[in-house]
Protein backbone atom coordinates (compact mmCIF):
# COMPACT_ATOMS: atom_id res chain seq x y z
CA UNK A 1 0.00 0.00 0.00
CA UNK A 2 1.29 3.50 -0.88
CA UNK A 3 1.72 5.55 1.45
CA UNK A 4 -0.40 8.95 1.29
CA UNK A 5 -0.05 11.69 3.69
CA UNK A 6 -3.34 12.75 4.95
CA UNK A 7 -4.21 16.81 4.74
CA UNK A 8 -7.39 18.23 5.01
CA UNK A 9 -7.66 22.14 2.97
CA UNK A 10 -7.77 24.12 5.37
CA UNK A 11 -11.32 25.99 5.32
CA UNK A 12 -12.28 28.74 7.21
CA UNK A 13 -14.94 30.02 9.49
CA UNK A 14 -17.43 32.85 9.55
CA UNK A 15 -17.01 33.72 13.37
CA UNK A 16 -17.83 37.02 14.33
CA UNK A 17 -17.17 37.70 18.27
CA UNK A 18 -20.29 38.74 19.75
CA UNK A 19 -20.29 41.67 21.98
CA UNK A 20 -21.51 41.20 25.21
CA UNK A 21 -22.35 43.82 27.56
CA UNK A 22 -24.42 45.33 30.39
CA UNK A 23 -25.86 48.79 29.78
CA UNK A 24 -25.09 50.98 32.50
CA UNK A 25 -23.15 48.64 34.33
CA UNK A 26 -21.73 51.66 36.83
CA UNK A 27 -25.33 52.59 37.05
CA UNK A 28 -26.91 49.50 38.13
CA UNK A 29 -24.06 48.75 40.80
CA UNK A 30 -24.59 51.90 42.39
CA UNK A 31 -28.40 51.42 42.28
CA UNK A 32 -27.49 47.96 44.15
CA UNK A 33 -25.17 49.67 46.51
CA UNK A 34 -27.44 52.40 47.73
CA UNK A 35 -30.18 49.53 48.33
CA UNK A 36 -27.92 47.14 50.12
CA UNK A 37 -26.42 49.79 52.01
CA UNK A 38 -29.58 49.39 54.48
CA UNK A 39 -29.18 45.85 55.08
CA UNK A 40 -25.48 45.74 56.17
CA UNK A 41 -24.27 44.87 60.13
CA UNK A 42 -28.03 43.51 60.39
CA UNK A 43 -28.78 42.20 64.38
CA UNK A 44 -31.26 39.71 63.99
CA UNK A 45 -33.36 39.23 67.11
CA UNK A 46 -36.84 37.36 67.95
CA UNK A 47 -38.26 40.64 67.64
CA UNK A 48 -37.21 41.22 64.16
CA UNK A 49 -36.94 37.97 63.07
CA UNK A 50 -40.20 38.26 60.88
CA UNK A 51 -39.52 41.49 58.60
CA UNK A 52 -35.60 39.60 58.24
CA UNK A 53 -36.83 36.53 56.79
CA UNK A 54 -39.12 38.94 54.51
CA UNK A 55 -35.88 40.93 53.57
CA UNK A 56 -33.92 37.69 52.95
CA UNK A 57 -36.50 36.67 50.47
CA UNK A 58 -36.62 39.80 48.87
CA UNK A 59 -32.50 39.78 48.29
CA UNK A 60 -32.96 36.22 47.26
CA UNK A 61 -35.37 36.82 44.54
CA UNK A 62 -33.35 39.73 43.21
CA UNK A 63 -30.52 36.84 42.69
CA UNK A 64 -32.57 34.96 40.61
CA UNK A 65 -33.85 37.69 38.83
CA UNK A 66 -30.21 38.74 38.06
CA UNK A 67 -28.99 34.95 37.15
CA UNK A 68 -31.95 34.04 35.31
CA UNK A 69 -30.81 36.97 32.70
CA UNK A 70 -27.33 35.41 32.85
CA UNK A 71 -29.08 32.34 31.96
CA UNK A 72 -31.19 33.45 29.00
CA UNK A 73 -28.37 34.67 27.31
CA UNK A 74 -26.26 31.46 27.92
CA UNK A 75 -28.81 30.46 25.44
CA UNK A 76 -29.13 32.65 23.39
CA UNK A 77 -25.61 32.92 22.96
CA UNK A 78 -24.79 28.92 22.26
CA UNK A 79 -26.90 28.61 19.77
CA UNK A 80 -24.53 29.84 16.61
CA UNK A 81 -21.46 27.01 18.36
CA UNK A 82 -24.15 24.68 18.79
CA UNK A 83 -24.57 24.52 15.65
CA UNK A 84 -20.99 24.80 14.59
CA UNK A 85 -19.87 21.91 16.83
CA UNK A 86 -22.81 19.23 15.21
CA UNK A 87 -21.17 20.41 12.21
CA UNK A 88 -17.77 19.32 13.04
CA UNK A 89 -19.03 16.60 14.70
CA UNK A 90 -19.91 15.20 11.37
CA UNK A 91 -16.66 15.37 10.00
CA UNK A 92 -15.50 13.92 12.32
CA UNK A 93 -17.64 10.90 12.09
CA UNK A 94 -16.82 10.64 8.52
CA UNK A 95 -13.31 9.83 9.77
CA UNK A 96 -14.15 7.46 12.35
CA UNK A 97 -15.85 5.40 9.63
CA UNK A 98 -12.43 4.69 8.06
CA UNK A 99 -10.40 5.12 11.83
CA UNK A 100 -12.44 2.65 13.87
CA UNK A 101 -11.79 -0.52 12.18
CA UNK A 102 -7.76 0.43 11.28
CA UNK A 103 -7.60 0.87 14.80
CA UNK A 104 -9.44 -2.17 16.31
CA UNK A 105 -7.73 -4.17 13.67
CA UNK A 106 -4.42 -2.74 14.61
CA UNK A 107 -5.07 -3.45 18.53
CA UNK A 108 -5.93 -6.81 17.36
CA UNK A 109 -2.79 -7.64 15.94
CA UNK A 110 -0.89 -6.08 18.24
CA UNK A 111 -2.35 -8.46 20.95
CA UNK A 112 -1.79 -11.59 18.46
CA UNK A 113 2.35 -10.16 18.33
CA UNK A 114 2.46 -9.73 22.04
CA UNK A 115 0.50 -13.12 22.55
CA UNK A 116 3.08 -14.86 20.47
CA UNK A 117 5.62 -13.00 22.23
CA UNK A 118 4.54 -14.32 25.35
CA UNK A 119 4.38 -18.03 24.22
CA UNK A 120 8.29 -17.50 23.16
CA UNK A 121 8.97 -16.30 26.44
CA UNK A 122 7.19 -19.41 28.27
CA UNK A 123 9.44 -21.47 26.06
CA UNK A 124 12.35 -20.07 27.11
CA UNK A 125 11.50 -20.51 30.45
CA UNK A 126 10.71 -23.97 30.63
CA UNK A 127 14.53 -24.57 28.39
CA UNK A 128 15.88 -22.86 31.23
CA UNK A 129 14.49 -23.61 34.30
CA UNK A 130 16.29 -26.73 34.72
CA UNK A 131 19.75 -25.14 34.24
CA UNK A 132 18.83 -23.61 37.49
CA UNK A 133 16.89 -26.50 39.58
CA UNK A 134 13.98 -24.52 39.65
CA UNK A 135 10.48 -25.72 38.34
CA UNK A 136 8.85 -23.74 35.21
CA UNK A 137 5.40 -22.65 36.97
CA UNK A 138 7.01 -21.33 39.87
CA UNK A 139 8.92 -18.46 37.61
CA UNK A 140 7.26 -15.39 38.08
CA UNK A 141 6.09 -13.94 35.22
CA UNK A 142 7.47 -10.34 34.48
CA UNK A 143 5.21 -8.45 31.71
CA UNK A 144 7.99 -6.45 30.27
CA UNK A 145 9.28 -9.50 28.67
CA UNK A 146 7.32 -9.44 26.78
CA UNK A 147 7.91 -5.77 25.47
CA UNK A 148 8.58 -5.81 21.39
CA UNK A 149 11.39 -2.76 22.12
CA UNK A 150 13.36 -5.57 24.56
CA UNK A 151 16.06 -6.96 22.18
CA UNK A 152 16.15 -11.10 22.68
CA UNK A 153 19.91 -10.82 24.25
CA UNK A 154 18.36 -8.61 27.13
CA UNK A 155 15.46 -11.16 27.51
CA UNK A 156 17.34 -14.08 27.79
CA UNK A 157 19.56 -11.51 30.25
CA UNK A 158 16.54 -10.46 32.24
CA UNK A 159 15.25 -14.55 32.48
CA UNK A 160 18.15 -15.84 33.98
CA UNK A 161 18.52 -13.04 36.59
CA UNK A 162 15.05 -13.86 37.60
CA UNK A 163 15.75 -17.42 37.81
CA UNK A 164 18.83 -17.20 39.41
CA UNK A 165 16.58 -14.69 42.60
CA UNK A 166 14.66 -17.18 42.25
CA UNK A 167 16.91 -20.16 42.97
CA UNK A 168 18.52 -17.83 46.03
CA UNK A 169 15.14 -17.36 47.51
CA UNK A 170 13.95 -21.42 47.46
CA UNK A 171 17.45 -22.65 49.07
CA UNK A 172 16.56 -20.05 51.95
CA UNK A 173 13.00 -20.85 52.30
CA UNK A 174 14.36 -24.65 52.56
CA UNK A 175 17.27 -23.52 55.20
CA UNK A 176 14.89 -21.44 57.28
CA UNK A 177 12.28 -24.33 57.66
CA UNK A 178 14.84 -26.86 58.39
CA UNK A 179 16.39 -24.03 61.03
CA UNK A 180 13.08 -23.59 62.58
CA UNK A 181 12.04 -27.50 63.11
CA UNK A 182 15.42 -28.17 64.61
CA UNK A 183 14.97 -24.77 66.97
CA UNK A 184 11.56 -26.41 67.81
CA UNK A 185 12.47 -29.79 68.46
CA UNK A 186 15.76 -28.02 70.65
CA UNK A 187 12.85 -26.57 72.96
CA UNK A 188 11.74 -29.85 73.57
CA UNK A 189 8.21 -28.78 71.73
CA UNK A 190 7.05 -31.77 69.45
CA UNK A 191 4.74 -29.72 67.11
CA UNK A 192 6.80 -27.77 64.08
CA UNK A 193 3.51 -27.08 61.54
CA UNK A 194 2.48 -24.24 63.30
CA UNK A 195 5.05 -22.42 63.37
CA UNK A 196 6.56 -23.21 59.52
CA UNK A 197 3.18 -21.93 58.38
CA UNK A 198 4.02 -18.34 60.04
CA UNK A 199 7.30 -18.58 57.91
CA UNK A 200 4.95 -19.44 54.83
CA UNK A 201 2.83 -16.35 55.22
CA UNK A 202 5.79 -14.26 54.85
CA UNK A 203 7.12 -13.63 58.76
CA UNK A 204 10.65 -13.49 59.01
CA UNK A 205 12.86 -16.45 60.12
CA UNK A 206 14.01 -14.77 63.40
CA UNK A 207 10.80 -13.33 64.28
CA UNK A 208 9.30 -17.22 64.63
CA UNK A 209 12.70 -17.71 66.15
CA UNK A 210 11.50 -15.17 68.72
CA UNK A 211 7.74 -16.06 68.93
CA UNK A 212 9.09 -20.09 69.75
CA UNK A 213 11.10 -19.18 72.50
CA UNK A 214 8.70 -17.07 73.89
CA UNK A 215 6.14 -20.01 73.86
CA UNK A 216 8.76 -22.29 74.93
CA UNK A 217 9.38 -19.97 78.40
CA UNK A 218 5.91 -19.61 78.98
CA UNK A 219 5.32 -23.46 79.01
CA UNK A 220 8.26 -23.99 81.00
CA UNK A 221 7.01 -21.05 83.41
CA UNK A 222 3.85 -22.64 83.83
CA UNK A 223 4.81 -26.05 84.51
CA UNK A 224 7.09 -25.14 87.10
CA UNK A 225 4.69 -23.05 88.54
CA UNK A 226 2.21 -26.05 88.58
CA UNK A 227 5.41 -28.11 90.12
CA UNK A 228 5.49 -25.42 93.10
CA UNK A 229 1.63 -25.78 93.22
CA UNK A 230 1.34 -29.13 93.34
CA UNK A 231 4.67 -29.70 96.13
CA UNK A 232 2.68 -26.72 98.10
CA UNK A 233 0.07 -29.49 98.64
CA UNK A 234 1.65 -32.09 99.30
CA UNK A 235 3.56 -30.11 102.12
CA UNK A 236 0.17 -29.37 103.46
CA UNK A 237 -1.52 -32.58 103.24
CA UNK A 238 1.64 -34.49 105.53
CA UNK A 239 1.56 -31.68 107.70
CA UNK A 240 -2.01 -32.47 108.85
CA UNK A 241 -1.39 -36.55 108.52
CA UNK A 242 -0.53 -38.52 111.56
CA UNK A 243 0.61 -42.08 111.59
CA UNK A 244 -1.36 -44.62 114.28
CA UNK A 245 0.28 -47.25 116.08
CA UNK A 246 -1.32 -49.90 113.70
CA UNK A 247 0.72 -47.75 110.71
CA UNK A 248 -1.89 -46.14 109.46
CA UNK A 249 -2.28 -42.49 108.03
CA UNK A 250 -4.49 -40.19 109.32
CA UNK A 251 -5.13 -36.70 108.22
CA UNK A 252 -6.47 -34.79 110.84
CA UNK A 253 -8.42 -32.17 109.59
CA UNK A 254 -10.91 -34.50 107.81
CA UNK A 255 -10.54 -37.82 109.65
CA UNK A 256 -9.71 -39.45 106.66
CA UNK A 257 -7.16 -42.69 106.53
CA UNK A 258 -4.92 -41.42 103.73
CA UNK A 259 -2.98 -44.23 103.87
CA UNK A 260 -3.17 -48.22 105.36
CA UNK A 261 0.00 -50.36 106.51
CA UNK A 262 0.52 -53.52 104.98
CA UNK A 263 2.60 -56.23 106.32
CA UNK A 264 3.23 -58.31 103.71
CA UNK A 265 5.41 -61.74 103.49
CA UNK A 266 7.15 -62.32 99.95
CA UNK A 267 10.40 -64.90 99.36
CA UNK A 268 12.75 -63.42 96.91
CA UNK A 269 15.13 -65.87 95.04
CA UNK A 270 17.86 -65.11 92.86
CA UNK A 271 21.95 -64.05 92.86
CA UNK A 272 23.83 -62.33 95.68
CA UNK A 273 24.09 -59.33 93.47
CA UNK A 274 20.08 -59.14 92.28
CA UNK A 275 18.88 -59.19 96.10
CA UNK A 276 21.13 -56.71 96.87
CA UNK A 277 20.10 -54.57 94.51
CA UNK A 278 16.80 -55.54 95.32
CA UNK A 279 17.33 -54.59 98.83
CA UNK A 280 19.08 -51.34 98.00
CA UNK A 281 15.78 -49.91 96.08
CA UNK A 282 13.44 -50.83 98.99
CA UNK A 283 15.45 -48.52 101.21
CA UNK A 284 15.58 -46.08 99.05
CA UNK A 285 11.98 -46.15 98.32
CA UNK A 286 11.36 -46.08 102.46
CA UNK A 287 9.54 -49.21 102.96
CA UNK A 288 10.26 -51.34 105.93
CA UNK A 289 11.30 -55.01 105.59
CA UNK A 290 13.35 -57.82 107.72
CA UNK A 291 15.21 -60.57 106.41
CA UNK A 292 12.99 -63.96 107.58
CA UNK A 293 15.57 -66.50 106.35
CA UNK A 294 18.80 -66.22 104.31
CA UNK A 295 19.48 -69.85 102.95
CA UNK A 296 21.47 -71.15 99.36
CA UNK A 297 19.15 -72.91 97.39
Amino acid sequence: MTEKELTIQDFGINYQPPILTISNYEGLQKQLEDELTNFNNLVITESNLKSIKKTKAQLNSLKKQLDGKRKQVKREYNIPYNEFKAKIDGLIGQVDQVFIPIDKGVKELEEKQREERKQHVLELINEMAPEYDVKPEDVPFDPKWTNKSLSELQRTRDIAESLQTLRREQKLAVANRQLIIAHVKDKGMSEAESWLQLLDNGQEVQEVINAIDRTAQKIADDAERKQKEKEAQEAIARANQVTTDDGRVIDETTGEIVAKHYHLVLAFDGTDKELRNLLNQLKANGTKYSIVSNKEV
